[in-house]
């Protein structure tokens, strides 16, 4: 197993966070009695937006994969999405379990983490532009970073789908934060679903070159 390192050492940033400025307008008051139509509206208007949250919560609370469905054989960047910590705390580390369907996976650094690969023999190789490509990027880490709860950011990778892969690829995700780690590597519908990229079937080639290029 070959383990590889990268450092990126930003430049000094500074973040500045503005509180809300608060006013002090009440809503207009519409009769004085404990039921009248005014606040039943204003009632019914306050479940309806909670209800609305209720609904997006659950997709905006896992880790995802960013991006519209694939095609089989191509070059692709996979972006996981990372919402929020773990019980309110920064993220320190996210670790990524890459499939082996995805080929020469490549990861993007990001400034003030480091990062760490592993990678793993391919039995059989496969063939990539005339080479047989015997081992592959089994694991990439990112650690040593900051994210806190309240903002989200992405961590991206990039590289070649196999041929004959079709359906949902799982990038299986373990998060490490200040107060505790969440798995991310359950079944569709459960608590910790695994971040999925789609792969549809490869299309007729049309005599242009892939996007994305080649990766070496």
């Amino acid at each position: 197993m070959i383990r590889t390192h990268a450092l990126i050492t930003p430049a000094a940033t500074r973040t500045v966070t503005h509180p809300a400025e608060h006013g002090g307008t009440d809503l207009p008051r519409r009769g004085n009695g404990p039921d009248t139509p005014w606040r039943r509206f204003v009632a019914a208007a306050g479940l309806a937006c909670m209800g609305l949250l209720t609904l997006a919560t659950p997709a905006a609370a896992h880790v995802t994969v960013d991006g519209p469905p694939v095609a089989a054989g191509s070059y692709v960047k996979v972006v996981l999405r990372v919402p929020h910590g773990c019980a309110g705390s920064a993220t320190r580390a996210v670790t990524v379990t890459v499939p082996p369907q995805l080929l020469a996976a490549k990861p993007a650094p990001k400034p003030g983490w480091q990062v760490v690969t592993e990678r793993a023999p391919l039995s059989p190789p496969v063939q990539m532009h005339g080479r047989a490509v015997k081992e592959t990027t089994s694991m990439v880490r990112w650690e040593g970073g900051h994210l806190p709860n309240e903002f989200f950011d992405e961590f991206s990778l990039m590289g070649k789908l196999a041929e004959g892969h079709v359906g949902p690829l799982a990038f299986k995700t373990h998060q490490t934060c200040d107060k505790g780690e969440v798995d991310w590597n359950g079944a569709p519908g459960s608590a910790t679903p695994a971040p999925v990229l789609m792969v549809e079937p490869a299309q007729a080639p049309k005599g242009a070159s892939a996007p994305g290029g080649h990766v070496h």
